[in-house]
């Protein structure tokens, strides 16, 4: 499933490293979605073989700042 976001979204996601493969079939550079708290980001369980730069250690937990990865789970629920 090919998943669509605002191009607006999308221009704000400046420094995606995974030349955003998210938003194509192969989605299995998501990494999974524990919580939200409604704002930019959401807190995530990292995968380790994953580098990314919106990814947000915060005390021992990991937050995800991508636009186009927080509108994926609002919209999608991903």
């Amino acid at each position: 499933m090919v998943l669509e976001i605002d191009d607006g979204i999308v221009a704000k996601t400046t420094k995606c490293n995974a030349d955003f493969k998210c938003l194509c079939e192969e989605q299995s550079c998501l990494c999974p979605v524990i919580d939200s708290n409604s704002f930019s980001l959401v807190k995530i369980n990292p995968k380790a073989e994953i580098s990314c730069n919106y990814l947000f250690p915060f005390n021992k937990s990991s937050f995800c700042r991508c636009p186009t990865r927080n509108e994926i789970y609002k919209r999608y629920n991903k």
